[in-house]
């Protein structure tokens, strides 16, 4: 079944390479990131990676670490937010991986994006020298730019994005009963609610589940087109759910919805 990967890895990867990798070039020129990678992954475990450089695609390939990657599970053990890798490897061969990709391909100070669409999930990964440690600064205060890039490498890559929706990898066969049994490190509720009542915050909203995931969709693309597509909604239930919720947070306008919004996010109390 690994053939099946290599196969994936020559039709998109490689004769692709020089598309991607100009795509991804003004990462390297203006913040220095040297390696980019995108993948997605559904709920009946088919696989569609895309990555910026052949060799680490050879590496991960031939050494079939996808049998062991964590961001390589169902998508109801993520939920939209953003991660360090090396926060979220805690099994002793995973650690070695980095290793290896930190010594072998200067790829250290992982970071993921991870983003829900509709019951799918995305993954955007970025990765630097090892001596570039200031790259932290750049994905604590250039998130909103990083993401920008994100959507623009989706944009650009709209043909072979779907070339590789008609043909991607089927991960159960490879994965087994991994891909389904796995607890996500970000499904924390409990324990913001909790710190929330630790410190006597009160949220004044009721907003439904999906009344929050909107917001934050929202947020995130400004427009209701983008936000329908990544909830797997149409753009008139969009337009309703945010309705309610500017009447929810007394919101005359725009503005004032996504400043209450960004409010709500940094209090933690939207995802």
């Amino acid at each position: 079944m690994s053939k099946s990967v290599e196969n994936y890895v020559d039709r998109y990867i490689k004769s692709y390479h020089k598309k991607i990798q100009q795509i991804c070039e003004p990462l390297q020129r203006c913040f220095g990131i040297n390696y980019f990678t995108y993948h997605s992954v559904t709920p009946e475990g088919y696989w569609r990676p895309i990555v910026s450089r052949m060799d680490w695609a050879d590496f991960f390939t031939e050494n079939q670490l996808y049998l062991h990657d964590p961001f390589l599970l169902h998508p109801r053990c993520y939920q939209n937010g953003a991660i360090l890798w090396a926060s979220y490897v805690q099994e002793p061969y995973c650690q070695q991986v980095l290793k290896v990709a930190e010594d072998q391909f200067l790829m250290a100070h992982g970071f993921c994006i991870i983003e829900r669409q509709g019951e799918n999930c995305e993954f955007f990964g970025f990765s630097a020298p090892p001596e570039q440690e200031n790259i932290y600064a750049t994905y604590l205060n250039d998130l909103p730019l990083l993401k920008e890039f994100c959507r623009h490498f989706k944009t650009e890559l709209a043909a072979l994005m779907k070339k590789t929706d008609e043909d991607p990898i089927p991960l159960l066969p490879l994965k087994g009963e991994i891909f389904q049994a796995y607890d996500s490190p970000f499904e924390r509720p409990l324990e913001k609610s909790l710190f929330l009542k630790e410190i006597r915050a009160k949220s004044s909203i009721q907003l439904s589940k999906r009344e929050k995931e909107c917001l934050s969709a929202y947020l995130d693309d400004f427009r209701m087109q983008d936000v329908a597509y990544k909830l797997g909604l149409s753009v008139r239930t969009v337009e309703f759910y945010l309705t309610n919720i500017k009447n929810k947070l007394d919101c005359s306008d725009k503005a004032e919805l996504l400043k209450k919004g960004y409010e709500l996010r940094t209090r933690g109390l939207l995802p």
